[in-house]
Parts: C-alpha cells; sequence; structure tokens
C-alpha cells in the first residue's frame, strides 16, 4: 500500500510471447500483432529485451508505427558478465568479488558505463 492508503496500481494487460522454435523476427510480428491496435497515447509500450542489437533493430522497425515506446535492456546478461570479470580478478571468488560486482553495477545502472569499460581497459593493461 502507497503510504496515503491508496491502492497501489498494478501491471495490467501483461502479455508474454517467446519463442525458441521461430525466428526472432517472426516473434517479433507476432508480439506486433497481439498489441498493435492498444492505446499507447495514454501509457507507453514497454520493451524488455535482451541486450542483443540484433533484437534491438528488429523492434526499431516491427514497431515503428508505435510511436510512445520505452526501452529497458535486460541487465542479467550484463550481471554475469561482471561477475566473470570479478572472478578473474579475484580468482577465489568471496566478498571481494561480490563487493567488484556489486560497484561495477551501481556505476553501470548510474549511467557510468564508459567509465567502467575505461576502468576495465587499464586493469587489462595493467594486468
Amino acid at each position: 500500500m502507497k503510504p496515503d492508503g491508496e491502492k497501489q496500481e498494478k501491471a495490467q494487460n501483461i502479455r508474454y510471447i517467446a519463442s525458441i522454435a521461430k525466428p526472432e523476427k517472426e516473434v517479433m510480428w507476432e508480439i506486433y500483432e497481439a498489441v498493435k491496435d492498444d492505446d499507447f497515447n495514454k501509457i507507453p509500450l514497454l520493451c524488455l529485451m535482451d541486450g542483443s542489437p540484433y533484437l534491438w533493430t528488429q523492434l526499431k522497425t516491427v514497431f515503428k508505427d508505435i510511436a510512445d515506446k520505452v526501452y529497458i535492456p535486460d541487465i542479467i546478461h550484463v550481471l554475469e558478465y561482471i561477475q566473470m570479470i570479478a572472478h578473474i580478478i579475484y580468482k577465489e571468488g568471496g566478498d571481494d568479488a561480490k563487493e567488484y560486482v556489486f560497484e561495477k553495477l551501481k556505476l553501470i545502472l548510474k549511467g557510468k558505463i564508459a567509465s567502467y569499460i575505461m576502468e576495465l581497459q587499464t586493469e587489462m593493461q595493467s594486468g
């Protein structure tokens, strides 16, 4: 509940469409067909996807006539890569590796991706 006693709004009309058998573009068109008649003037189309550049290009092409879209890249894959780097740097893992992952994820979530990339480049050159 919200502090003022009002009920918190919940997501509505959620649709899940996925396939491991069909090409990505075909699945993207299925999603488009499922939502194309919705009114995105009141609430934007939320697009949560893997960070694959191919998928984002397809999304922009297939959904080009829906102007109000919010793009949300999936951070899970990024987190997996940060964890791999942490385990290379801190061979024993443990708290140091966890702290590294936490700090680097915070950088990325704050939009400081370039800072993290520069840090990695420096670490690679010195290590």
